[in-house]
């Protein structure tokens, strides 16, 4: 398996150059994600079934529309967000890219707020 040196991915002087950033995007990541998935819902069959559901529509949208699409960590995980369902969206792999790690703190806050209640909702059960 190829590694890569993530000191290329942060860079104090800027963004990485766009074939980096797909170099990175095309790196197998399953064992990572395992350790940014939430601790609740490592084991959870339903959340994995939502992801694998999340990246089958992904798929099926590229295929639809022609277009390159990428499932998007909204918080991405390079700025400490989490591997979660809610915490994905499908969009244009051209926008994926040129967002890279920039998360809006109103969407991290609403993220975070949306986590802790699975938390708590899994805590109850």
């Amino acid at each position: 398996m190829k590694t890569i040196d993530v000191n290329l991915y942060i860079k104090p002087q800027g963004y990485p150059t766009l074939e980096e950033m797909i170099e990175w995007r095309q790196t197998p990541r399953t064992k990572s994600e395992y350790h940014l998935t939430p601790k609740h819902l490592r084991n959870c069959k339903i959340e994995k079934a939502k992801v694998g559901k999340i990246r089958k529509l992904c798929r099926l949208i590229s295929k639809a529309t022609g277009i390159k699409h990428h499932v998007d960590h909204m918080w991405p995980i390079a700025a400490g967000g989490p591997h979660w369902s809610g915490n994905m969206q499908i969009i244009p792999a051209e926008d994926n890219l040129r967002k890279y790690s920039k998360v809006d703190p109103a969407i991290k806050a609403t993220i975070q707020e949306m986590l802790d209640e699975e938390v708590r909702l899994n805590a109850e059960r």
